[in-house]
């Protein structure tokens, strides 16, 4: 009885809020379709009076920047500037929710956009950067005509570890290559 009791899992015990990490400097390199797309914590902003972390995506020929925040409920989406600035301060997106058990559901409507979201449990999985026992979240969401699947998995420490976007019968593919922690 005690053996079952120390290989218990390991992300039983670890701070949920580990999953998004948000110190300043912290940087991922992912290989999506082949071209490195760069994410890097730089910094803090405003959105509608809420304080959101700010993360920069680089990739060859473009940029984007993504705010969130976290707090003790999840990870919320606030604004999204890419081609344009779209901005959800009064119903951020919840990439990320805290306190759920697998199988566990929660939704995010807005005008012509909504999403279905699936906590699937942990999983462990490899990505070029190594071996990851992770949150593996699910998410069905339409944006007016057009229908997609999102598959993200999160690990303790590190982050987003994985994602897979499905749509019209293709897969899009993003895998970690390299994680940089911020300097203390």
């Amino acid at each position: 009885m005690i053996r079952a009791a120390l290989i218990l899992p390991f992300l039983a015990w670890t701070d949920e809020k580990d999953f998004f990490p948000i110190k300043n400097g912290t940087k991922w390199v992912y290989d999506s379709a082949g071209q490195d797309l760069t994410v890097t914590v730089s910094g803090t902003a405003k959105v509608a009076e809420k304080e959101c972390v700010v993360f920069k995506k680089e990739w060859t020929g473009g940029s984007s920047k993504e705010y969130y925040s976290v707090t003790d409920q999840g990870v919320f989406l606030h604004r999204l500037e890419a081609d344009k600035t779209t901005e959800f301060p009064d119903n951020p997106v919840p990439r990320l929710k805290f306190g759920l058990k697998k199988g566990e559901f929660w939704e995010w409507k807005q005008d012509i956009q909504n999403g279905k979201y699936e906590h699937r449990g942990e999983e462990e999985i490899e990505v070029p950067a190594g071996k990851y026992k992770c949150w593996k979240v699910h998410v069905e969401a339409s944006s007016g005509d057009m229908k997609y699947s999102v598959t993200r998995w999160f690990a303790s420490g590190v982050g987003l570890v994985k994602e897979v976007m499905s749509r019209d019968g293709k897969d899009r593919v993003m895998e970690l290559k390299r994680f940089e922690a911020a300097k203390e």
